[in-house]
Order: structure tokens, then C-alpha cells, then sequence
């Protein structure tokens, strides 16, 4: 009789292990599951976008800036190039910051930058206030570069977790 209470015992006991490892073992799995469909979606939904748009938008910035660009081809950058990257990052960073766990600060100020930016432009392009274009330097918010690394780095890093 004793042999037969040891024998249920040892059968409820290896039971329950075997039910709390596989549950603990299946959480594991299912965080882990997340953790990287929660990276997918940073990279594939807001830092990739944001780092081809930053790109565009630097590349544009050296082309601006030289000496011998025409008015024209400036007006060009900030009506064609700029001015629809700008919306797009301001609308990114506005709509999918849900996906990330908090806002960084380099983000807050490329919102910032990009706001102004985008009442300067409107000023100039739309109500015709200022005779020149936009980017002469938005007063007391300079295009914060600390923005681009830090989105060119968290899209680096998220790709490579991924593609571990």
C-alpha cells in the first residue's frame, strides 16, 4: 500500500514538474516571440523609413549648400525633396510612436526642428511672407545631428538582431 501512495506521489509530482516546465518553457518562448516581432516592427515601420528619409535629406542638405547651387535647384530641394520628407518623418513619428517603448529625446527634437521647419516653409511657399527660401537656418533650432546617428544606429542594431 505504501509503495502504491509513493507510486501516485511521484506520478502527480512528475506531473506537476512537467506542467510548470512546459508552462515556464512556453513563456520563455512566447516573450522571446515578441521581443523580436516587436523589433521587426520598430525597424520595418519607423526607424527604417526614418533612415532613408534622414539620408535623402542629408545628401539634399550638401547639395543645398554649396556655393554654386542655383536658387532654383534650393527651391527645388525644399519643395520636392525636403518638404515631402519632412511631412512624411513628422507623420511617422507622430503615428507609430506607439511602437516604441519610449520617445527618445533625439526624436522629440527632430520633431521640433521638423515643425518649424515646416511653418518656415509655409510662410515662404504658401503665404509668401519671406522673399528667400526656407532653410537659412530655422532661428534657435538647428538641425539636431544627433537625430540621424541615433536613427541610423537603432536601425543598425535592430537589423542585426534580426538577422542573427
Amino acid at each position: 500500500m505504501d509503495e502504491g501512495i509513493a507510486a501516485i506521489i511521484t506520478g502527480v509530482l512528475g506531473l506537476l514538474t512537467g506542467t510548470v516546465g512546459f508552462y515556464i518553457a512556453n513563456r520563455y518562448l512566447e516573450e522571446k516571440r515578441q521581443a523580436i516581432s516587436t523589433k521587426r516592427e520598430q525597424l520595418q515601420f519607423v526607424f527604417a523609413p526614418l533612415e532613408i528619409l534622414l539620408k535623402m535629406n542629408k545628401r539634399e542638405f550638401e547639395r543645398h549648400n554649396k556655393k554654386e547651387t542655383a536658387i532654383e535647384d534650393k527651391e527645388f530641394i525644399e519643395k520636392n525633396v525636403w518638404y515631402p520628407n519632412n511631412s512624411e518623418v513628422k507623420r511617422i513619428i507622430m503615428e507609430r510612436s506607439h511602437l516604441l517603448k519610449e520617445i527618445p529625446e533625439e526624436l522629440l527634437e527632430l520633431l521640433t526642428h521638423i515643425n518649424v521647419w515646416l511653418l518656415e516653409y509655409e510662410l515662404v511657399y504658401v503665404k509668401k511672407v519671406h522673399p528667400s527660401p526656407v532653410f537659412v537656418g530655422p532661428k534657435g533650432y538647428r538641425y539636431p545631428a544627433k537625430a540621424d546617428a541615433y536613427v541610423f544606429l537603432k536601425a543598425e542594431e535592430l537589423r542585426g538582431a534580426l538577422n542573427k
